[in-house]
């Protein structure tokens, strides 16, 4: 994403953790301490794919609730049917059929209303579920993610988890 542009990653638990709900808010809880201890003062741009987005969520929600501001919330391949009151920005891969709403329903962003009240984007990229960290989709989805961070102020954090 460029110099300008620093990013931070943390693991998602996947294939070392059973997803208990004690787990993640567990695992929820020491990544906020680290993230207030890398920037305890600015608003956040976090991010998650797939099942780590179920985490980012819990982040974003305990980052509100300690009074930070969250610029947006990234779900990739991720629908979490939980109130969040922040600007979500979605992201589906074109071919996914298991993730990609389009595929099984006409009018997704009608249910999406219901949980994101912050407001949100659909954005479909090209690949499949997990394809779009790979060429040539990589290319895709970072111009996108781009064009949504540029949108923003330019002194947050960006947070995405894999």
């Amino acid at each position: 994403m460029g110099s300008q542009q620093p990013i931070y990653g943390m693991r998602s638990g996947h294939l070392v953790m059973e997803y208990t709900e004690e787990n993640i808010q567990a695992l929820v809880a020491h990544y906020v301490e680290e993230i207030l201890r890398i920037q305890p003062q600015r608003s956040y741009r976090l991010g998650g794919n797939c099942q780590s987005g179920r985490i980012i969520f819990e982040i974003a929600q305990q980052l509100q609730r300690q009074g930070k501001t969250v610029a947006i919330l990234c779900l990739l391949e991720a629908f979490i049917p939980k109130p969040y009151f922040g600007e979500v920005a979605l992201f589906f891969g074109r071919e996914s059929d298991r993730f990609n709403p389009y595929k099984a329903f006409a009018e997704p962003e009608l249910g999406y209303h219901k949980f994101y009240r912050g407001g949100f984007s659909i954005n479909i990229v090209s690949g499949g579920h997990g394809q779009y960290f790979k060429e040539p989709h990589i290319q895709v989805f970072t111009k996108k993610l781009r064009e949504i961070l540029e949108q923003m102020p330019t002194n947050e954090s960006r947070i995405l988890t894999e």
